[in-house]
């Protein structure tokens, strides 16, 4: 499963996963790997890059910073989505660039 945040979309009208049940809309929701994916490939992020590599990278692969403990991340999802305290999405100052991608593994 995965804790996401998703902007608005036109694809409201879908109807709901049948792995997970998930109906796209606006917010922070946990989703299976199929719906969060939407046909696009998966990423991986770096971090604790140099600014050299920084500078050179595709721009929202990488970042300066440290990754957090699984653990912290993880928390701190469900914690996020339990509480709705993520606030509205918003395109250049709250989005899923700021939202946290993390694999919890069991």
């Amino acid at each position: 499963m995965v804790i996401h945040l998703m902007g608005p979309s036109k694809t409201y009208n879908l109807r709901p996963c049948e792995r997970c049940g998930f109906k796209p809309q606006a917010g922070i929701f946990k989703t299976c790997l199929d719906c969060f994916l939407n046909g696009h490939s998966l990423y991986r992020y770096a971090y604790d890059v140099s600014y050299l590599k920084l500078l050179f990278k595709r721009s929202g692969s990488c970042s300066i910073w440290d990754c957090r403990p699984a653990n912290q991340v993880v928390e701190t999802a469900y914690r996020l989505l339990e509480d709705k305290s993520f606030g509205s999405y918003n395109f250049f100052l709250n989005n899923c660039e700021r939202c946290i991608v993390k694999r919890a593994w069991p």
